[in-house]
């Protein structure tokens, strides 16, 4: 399909299937890295398949990824901790980089699901049901919510520099927005809403049409919160009260805030 992987590459068979589906561009990206490094690409890239829609781009972002380099849109930065920079949102452990790719084949702690059941005095609003630190949240997470596998990021850019990078795996939702005491992603700009929007994690069940098996991936969806003045999915402004899938490099801006957050899916 994208014209230019020549046969197999050289690769053992299962790689080879994927290496086939390739475009020039990333056939180039894969070539440039040592064969056992291109091998887990194309193997990861087989075990998601059916997850992901352009087999190129991933590898594109895998081989990137390998080298240390690129930017989002081509803009120059990196996806890497700048000097100096302070710590980024999260837990001290996953402050630290180094350490956090070292320990990448330890299993995640569990973290400690937000709790929106009712309790006490909490329990008052009738009509939703879901409160949370004496506040009515605006939606609720759907049954099919999952804490992700895959070790999810946002990386926060504004004006082209990047600011901080959000972990968004350890649970199954964030919610986005102005206030302090419940928001996961606080957005102070005045344009953002007290509750802007929410990042939610969820199982989907994907089939695969030749062979009839079942695939299922926790993927990234969006919503909007039915905010003032919306959110903006790769500049496009979303719907709301609609979850919206997101994909790797997927830009969101909420309001009017120059802020700019990109999906990135860390390596395994």
């Amino acid at each position: 399909p994208g014209g230019g992987a020549p046969e197999g590459g050289g690769f053992d068979a299962d790689a080879a299937d994927e290496y086939r589906q390739l475009d020039a561009k990333a056939v180039a990206a894969l070539q440039a890295l040592p064969q056992l490094q291109a091998t887990q690409i194309l193997l990861e890239l087989r075990r998601k398949k059916g997850a992901i829609r352009n087999p190129s781009a991933y590898v594109m972002r895998a081989t990137s990824n390998a080298t240390g380099g690129g930017g989002p849109g081509g803009g120059g930065g990196e996806f890497r901790q700048a000097p100096g920079r302070q710590s980024k949102w999260g837990t001290a452990a996953e402050d630290d980089v180094d350490a956090e790719f070292a320990n990448r084949d330890e299993p995640d702690e569990d973290a400690a699901k937000p709790d929106f059941a009712l309790s006490g005095a909490l329990a008052k609003d009738e009509n939703t049901g879901n409160m949370y630190k004496g506040h009515v949240l605006k939606w609720s997470e759907p049954e099919d919510a999952r804490k992700p596998v895959d070790r999810w990021r946002m990386y926060e850019y504004k004006n082209g520099k990047e600011e901080k990078i959000l972990h968004i795996h350890r649970q199954s939702a964030f919610l986005v927005g102005r206030i302090k005491d419940i928001a996961d992603v606080l957005t102070m700009h005045p344009s953002c809403s007290g509750q802007h929007a929410v990042i939610q994690f969820r199982l989907k069940v994907l089939k695969d049409h030749e062979t009839g098996e079942e695939l299922r991936a926790i993927l990234p969806y969006v919503m909007d919160l039915e905010s003032t003045n919306g959110t903006f999915l790769n500049g496009e402004k979303i719907a709301p009260a609609r979850y919206v899938e997101l994909r790797e490099t997927d830009m969101l801006k909420f309001g009017n805030s120059s802020r700019e957050y990109v999906m990135i899916r860390a390596p395994a």
